[in-house]
């Protein structure tokens, strides 16, 4: 509307609502929220009216008759208007023209009107006081939840009130974290950000599979052009498509956390930021990746957090090694699956041992030389997660547990008095040992994890090594086993090494095979002692509640193992003997071929005494 319309629309509007006996106060008065909150859905029930005649409509609204005052209305408005002023549409005559322009004026006056009420009513609002500082606050407050969509809370934000509007347009560090992965939002969102951000440094997150309104080559394209305002930057990209050339222009002297991973292909070596040094680099994460690691490694000073995972190639030893040196305050290392590069031809200037005092996490997949490269020449005191994976041949074991286990033997026995249960595994030939929860700190899921692939015929040496080393017999702490009985050999070996883990509470057997019958029976039978300690006999695992995946066909000795622990069988009279507990979990495998009878069945229940029998 132009101010003549404005003008005349506000006094035929005005008079409109007083002859509903509606009043509007001025801005001067002082009132109520309750009343301006009557007054707007007053105002709306008259636009109502007016939208319903001028769509040419029955009036919808109940009570007397209003077509009088909107028509004295619209004659003020047609006969305030000069000729000219009539927006006249086409096919109308003059007369009608003048009324469809003056319902049009009316629509608008009521709407602009309830904006105006609304405008009044946030200004009453106990928010609307607030210093624009700690209005501030509270929206950075609102934008912190990680998991949210950053973008679709901003737009809600500018849709409260235009003072909010104001401020959050207004205010840099609202647009100085970027997430492209957790939302919708495309090309013209990225550019707003980075234009509203200012100044501000800059968090941007942004993943190629699922940001799908930003091509990974524009995303590199536009973000690099604020390479000076990068603090943290978490980038999954294709890794063929983007101009790499790019990270090279300007170096991102703030950036502190730097993520780097390729989905579909390594592509070109990363520039790195031209190979200068970044002062205020902590993390870094690097993934499916190409480094030049004679020139970077160098660079890589005073890290936080340093994950490499599957990187082709990867460092030498001897370059890892530097890096480590370099960052004394280390909290967390991640080698997973790194192809080492040989060792070049320069010579070792390093420590004989570096010690890490800070490192609490420490993830190394790697082949055993590597890993024991790096074991022998680190010391990590206080670290509280420990996890190692690798392939052991059995002739190398022996040279392994010296050069890579024995440096952090101190550590796997202080993570090993603190945790609350442990699993060990022995599949194929492969070691797992997971010690759960820690006691120290509980919200550390997994404190100290090894799975080690290890030939067959070394099982007991292992275990011992596990049992009595690693401190994991003296642990009184609750186990669960589980044993891969193919291929397994029962020996007396086998079994003296097994009765070292007293605090077995679960025993799940994974294949069935003719090792479970000398399994069950030497459950049944108590361990012998020496006659001159005057203790009492116990059984095999004397903490035992759960049995898993017993051989239907050896449900006999099932059943009589059952009984003897559950204290139905005679013992002999001559040994003091102490009863295990009571089984309370115990889980048949049926084979095509050998079916549990009903005797069978009746009898394990009997001999369960109450506790639960599984057939599967």
């Amino acid at each position: 509307m132009d101010l003549l319309d404005d003008c005349i629309a506000e006094k035929a509007f005005k008079s409109l609502l007083g002859s509903f006996g509606i009043e509007i106060p001025s801005q001067a008065s002082p009132v109520h929220l309750e009343d301006l909150e009557k007054q707007e859905n007053s105002v709306k029930s008259v636009l109502e009216i007016i939208q319903e005649q001028d769509k040419g409509h029955e009036c919808s609204v109940s009570g007397p008759p209003h077509d009088l005052p909107i028509q004295r209305a619209v004659n003020m408005i047609v006969g305030s208007l000069p000729g000219s002023q009539l927006k006249k549409p086409s096919g109308l005559p003059s007369e009608a023209a003048g009324e469809a322009h003056a319902m049009s004026l009316l629509r608008k006056e009521a709407e602009r009107t309830i904006a105006l009420l609304r405008h009044r009513q946030n200004t009453l609002l106990p928010v609307a006081h607030l210093p624009p500082e700690v209005l501030v606050q509270i929206f950075h407050d609102s934008l912190e939840d990680t998991w949210r969509d950053i973008s679709a809370l901003q737009r809600s934000l500018l849709l409260v009130c235009r003072d909010w509007t104001t401020v959050v347009e207004g205010t840099a560090s609202l647009w100085s974290r970027i997430d492209l992965i957790r939302s919708n939002a495309g090309l013209r969102y990225l550019v707003i950000s980075l234009e509203r951000s200012k100044t501000q440094l800059l968090d941007i997150d942004y993943h190629c599979q699922y940001s799908k309104g930003i091509r990974p080559d524009v995303l590199v394209q536009k973000i690099c052009k604020h390479m000076d305002r990068w603090r943290c930057v978490r980038l999954t990209l294709e890794g063929t498509v983007e101009d790499l050339s790019l990270f090279s222009s300007t170096p991102p002297l703030q950036l502190e956390t730097f993520k780097w991973v390729t989905m579909i292909g390594i592509g070109d070596p990363l520039p790195f930021f031209n190979e200068k040094p970044l002062p205020m680099l902590q993390d870094i994460h690097l993934e499916l990746c190409q480094i030049d690691w004679t020139a970077k490694a160098s660079s890589f000073k005073n890290l936080r957090n340093l994950d490499l995972i599957r990187i082709y190639p990867g460092p030498s030893t001897l370059q890892l090694l530097l890096i480590l040196h370099q960052s004394p305050s280390l909290e967390s290392l991640q080698i997973d699956r790194v192809e080492f590069q040989s060792e070049s031809s320069c010579q070792d200037t390093l420590p004989p041992t570096i010690c890490l005092h800070k490192l609490n996490r420490l993830f190394i997949w790697t082949p055993p030389t590597f890993m024991s490269g790096i074991l022998s020449r680190i010391q990590i005191p206080n670290c509280r997660s420990f996890r190692l994976y690798s392939r052991v041949p059995g002739d190398d074991w022996s040279t392994f547990v010296t050069e890579a286990l024995e440096p952090h033997l101190s550590v796997m026995q202080s993570l090993s008095k603190n945790v609350m249960d442990v699993a060990l595994t022995w599949i194929n030939g492969a070691l797992i040992v997971m010690a759960n929860r820690s006691i120290i700190a509980p919200s550390v899921l997994t404190a100290l994890e090894l799975k080690f692939g290890i030939g067959v015929n070394r099982m007991p040496d292992v275990l011992d090594w596990v049992a009595l080393d690693m401190g994991l017999e003296a642990a009184q702490v609750p186990f669960r086993l589980a044993l891969s009985s193919d291929q397994l050999e029962w020996t007396d070996a086998v079994s003296s090494t097994l009765s070292r883990f007293k605090g077995v509470t679960s025993l799940e057997l994974l294949e069935p095979s003719n090792t479970q019958l000398r399994l069950v029976s030497w459950l049944a039978q108590p361990l012998s002692i020496p006659s001159d300690k005057g203790e009492k006999a116990t059984f095999p695992f004397p903490r035992l509640t759960a049995v898993q995946g017993l051989n239907s066909g050896i449900a006999g000795s099932v059943i009589k193992m059952i009984q003897t622990r559950n204290g139905l069988n005679p013992l002999p009279s001559s040994i003091s003997m102490e009863l295990p507990v009571r089984l309370e979990i115990v889980q048949i495998r049926e084979s095509a071929s050998r079916k549990l009878d009903r005797g069978s069945g009746r009898l394990l229940e009997e001999a369960m005494c109450g506790g639960e029998v599984i057939i599967s």
